[in-house]
């Protein structure tokens, strides 16, 4: 499984490195405590965005570097010249 906790300092990442593409962060906050690889899949699996009326049928997820390739309108997480 590709769904990588970090935890230091009273504070958790936690990564999903499953699929093509950057990883993409579901949580990065509060320490969650110690988590079983179960629990990791069941977080991954609640925090799949919902599909709004009128959108793609797939929900957005974006990567630790966001880009116009994957939907996101916002500055770049990463460019270069």
């Amino acid at each position: 499984m590709s769904l990588r906790h970090l935890r230091a300092a009273g504070s958790s990442l936690v990564l999903d490195a499953r699929g093509p593409g950057a990883p993409t962060v579901l949580h990065w906050g509060a320490d969650l405590g110690d988590l079983a690889e179960q629990d990791l899949d069941a977080l991954a699996h609640v925090l799949v965005p919902a599909v709004p009326p009128s959108s793609l049928d797939v929900p957005l997820r974006f990567s630790l570097l966001p880009s116009a390739r994957d939907g996101w309108t916002g500055r770049p997480g990463l460019s270069g010249a």
